[in-house]
């Protein structure tokens, strides 16, 4: 069983319970640069939203930089969509509706061949499930027109075979490393430590292999026809395109089916106004739970409960990540175990996880390791916060600025730095617009999200 330690207080009001969990991976270096000159150059990327009677809304921005297009589906229900007894559901029609035969010839996956998609992939999250795919720009309109076949007949005239060699893809994901890059069961050990049963996230994504044995073909077809609704769609477009005429584009590819309805379809609010309270974890045990995993060297895992991830507060997750992975990364120097350490946000609509992934040599002692990352926690915050101390020898060094201003302004620059290069790949931008679109309903937020980066002070952690 995964194991909490006593809730941490990095932030003030906001609860913080650990979970560490002992498994494996691989370490990284670092290079320390002792000067660098970066400028970035502004981006503009023009939007226009579209509104349909069914309910569906569509996104389309333009790119003038890139000879690509992108085509990416949100369906908002990932899963904590999954009936009890059959966890796994929703994971598991991501990976059929690649293997759906709509016309009943061609499967999906060699429908999107056809279009001239170069890259294409899905994953599926606690609230969502995410497809793309990516091709050159005069491609766009059949991408379009392919994926719109899926949004309408997810999944369709499926052999058989077929069903079950992508059941058993989904059980070796829960033994080897699945499709968001964790090794076997790590990530729904750390889901039930950190969320109480019952709790949405606490659902397993890949399911169980009890639970995925329970799935059935007619469960495949309820949960399709219940849940891969235009209402319950967003679709973004990406690409070099001509605003002005994306309402003839989306009418010239979109089937009636996706965008008509005999009265406008009201949407429910998706985030509630007033966000959630992080809820407690279920009780800790008494001991570092250690696993076997198919990993080439032994890993240490810690994880916090953290607010929702989906509205503008959601950059905060980004830049929290950052400023612990800075803070950790400084107990290789006393630890010689340690080779590299990882955090990172997984966002969510009622509650997201912060995880920090240790690599180790050896393992000889986990235990002191995750004593001296806890040790170093409550600093990752409280270091930006007014300390009298601090004051007082900026007064006597005559400084302009206390050292802990110093490092709040480096690792605000830092963060902003790396969320505006993440928005210079098309896949992740694509993904990110289009769960931040669905879920907040208004898809400047992501924009604005890094205006807020920008003036975000480390009173706005209390």
């Amino acid at each position: 069983m995964p194991y909490h330690p006593r809730p941490m207080t990095v932030i003030s009001r906001i609860r913080l319970p650990a979970l560490v969990l002992a498994v494996a991976a691989c370490g990284g270096n670092v290079n320390v640069v002792r000067q660098q000159k970066l400028e970035l150059q502004n981006v503009n990327l023009p939007l226009r939203t579209f509104a349909f009677p069914s309910g569906l809304r569509v996104v389309v921005e333009k790119d003038t930089r890139t000879p690509l297009a992108g085509v990416f589906v949100v369906v908002g229900s990932g899963s904590s969509s999954d009936p009890k007894g059959k966890e796994g559901l929703a994971h598991y029609v991501e990976h059929l509706a690649f293997q759906s035969r709509p016309f009943g010839k061609e499967s999906f996956r060699d429908m999107l061949e056809a279009a001239g998609a170069i890259q294409w992939n899905a994953s599926t999250d606690f609230d969502a499930t995410t497809y793309f795919e990516i091709g050159p720009a005069a491609a766009l309109p059949q991408l379009l027109r392919t994926e719109a076949v899926r949004m309408v007949i997810p999944v369709s005239d499926i052999a058989d075979s077929a069903r079950v060699i992508e059941l058993d893809v989904v059980r070796n994901e829960l033994r080897e490393r699945n499709e968001t890059g964790f090794n076997g069961e790590v990530f729904p050990r750390l889901q039930s430590a950190l969320f109480p049963p019952g709790h949405p996230n606490a659902s397993p994504i890949g399911g169980t292999q009890q639970s995925l044995s329970a799935l059935t073909k007619a469960d495949i077809v309820a949960f399709a026809k219940a849940h891969y609704r235009p209402d319950n769609m967003t679709l973004v477009v990406l690409g070099n395109l001509d605003l002005d005429k994306a309402g003839d584009l989306l009418a010239d590819t979109l089937p009636e089916a996706l965008v008509a309805a005999p009265q406008p379809v009201k949407l429910p609010q998706r985030l509630a106004a007033v966000p959630p309270p992080v809820p407690a974890p279920p009780p800790r045990p008494a001991r570092l739970p250690k696993v076997e995993a198919p990993i080439g060297a032994p890993e240490l895992w810690i994880g916090w409960s953290m607010p929702r991830g989906f509205d503008r507060d959601g950059y905060l997750l980004s830049f929290l990540a950052n400023a612990a992975r800075s803070r950790f990364l400084r107990l290789r120097l006393d630890d010689r175990d340690i080779t590299s350490i990882d955090v990172f946000p997984v966002g969510g609509k009622d509650a997201s996880m912060l995880l920090c992934r240790v690599s180790l040599n050896e393992a000889t002692a986990p235990e002191k390791t995750l004593d001296s990352v806890l040790g170093e926690a409550p600093k990752v915050v409280n270091g930006f916060l007014r300390d009298p101390t601090d004051e007082n020898l900026r007064t006597v060094m005559g400084n302009r600025y206390t050292f802990g201003e110093v490092a709040y302004s480096r690792l605000r620059r830092t963060t902003l730095v790396y969320e505006i290069l993440g928005m210079e790949d098309l896949v992740q931008r694509g993904q990110r617009r289009a769960l931040v679109t669905h879920f907040a309903e208004d898809p400047t937020v992501l924009s604005r999200a890094l205006h807020d980066l920008v003036a975000v002070t480390p009173e706005r952690f209390v």
